[in-house]
């Protein structure tokens, strides 16, 4: 049974050696606080299971933006760094797109990420970056 992690304002779980995180907030002015941003990252690592894993970040339904504490501890976790293979942003407004670039730019300029209007072409860059990355073990 696929385990699935809720929190007020996030849901993740794993799925066909995908991390999934889907972000709803409806408040424009909540921003992501460290405590939050720390939940997030049990969740995340406990979920990967120690692999590594490219992550599928939805954040359509998400309004609002983080602290920077909470950008920095999500960008320079261990715990995140030993499982994050690349991230696949989706989204839906210019506003997420800018908030995006900006925090990696400047918070997580070294993690491979894309971003994406529809599901379908996050999970195949995904799977694309999965491969990418057997194949470079394998040799």
């Amino acid at each position: 049974m696929q385990e699935i992690i809720v929190f007020e304002r996030a849901k993740f779980w794993y799925e066909d050696g995908i991390l999934f995180c889907k972000l709803f907030n409806k408040d424009i002015n909540h921003n992501l606080s460290e405590k939050s941003a720390q939940n997030y990252i049990n969740a995340m690592s406990k979920l990967c299971q120690g692999r590594m894993s490219p992550f599928v970040i939805d954040v359509r339904e998400a309004k609002g933006t983080y602290t920077s504490e909470a950008a920095k501890l999500i960008s320079n976790s261990a715990k995140l760094l030993k499982v994050r293979l690349a991230e696949a942003y989706v989204l839906n407004s210019m506003g997420s797109k800018l908030t995006v670039v900006s925090y990696k730019r400047i918070f997580n300029p070294n993690t491979d990420y894309d971003i994406f209007k529809s599901m379908k072409d996050a999970i195949a860059y995904c799977n694309s970056k999965k491969e990418e990355f057997l194949s470079t073990k394998i040799q």
